[in-house]
């Protein structure tokens, strides 16, 4: 079983996302993928789901890295200590294209080329 990595991006507006990554034990993928990046919906976060894992563990087993983050609309209310501000308080448009931007610069920064997003 391969292990699973915890990762950490940063927004170009100083925004701190983390996520995990797990990478298939051989480099030979069924789908022609590098990675999938599983975003959560509104107010979920990366640590819970069975729709997560279960895909996952099909696609790793397939070749397929997979890499499950939060956003800053991660859960209702984040850490007011944070610059993350939970679903509660995101502005939405703005703020998740600049989240989705982070981590598909941080999957092409580890060599991900052929990603689904």
């Amino acid at each position: 079983m391969a292990l699973i990595e915890f990762v950490q991006t940063d927004t170009p507006d100083g925004v701190h996302l983390y996520g995990a990554l797990q990478r298939p034990d051989s480099s030979s993928t069924t789908y022609g993928l590098d990675a999938v990046i599983f975003h959560h919906s509104g107010n979920g976060n990366f640590y819970t789901g069975s729709f997560f894992d279960y895909w996952q563990t099909k696609l790793v087993e397939r070749g397929c890295s997979v890499l499950r983050v939060n956003n800053r609309g991660h859960d209702v209310i984040a850490s007011p200590a944070t610059a993350a501000p939970g679903g509660a308080r995101e502005i939405l448009l703005p703020d998740c294209l600049s989240d989705l931007r982070a981590w598909n610069d941080f999957a092409e920064a580890l060599g991900f080329h052929r990603i689904l997003r």
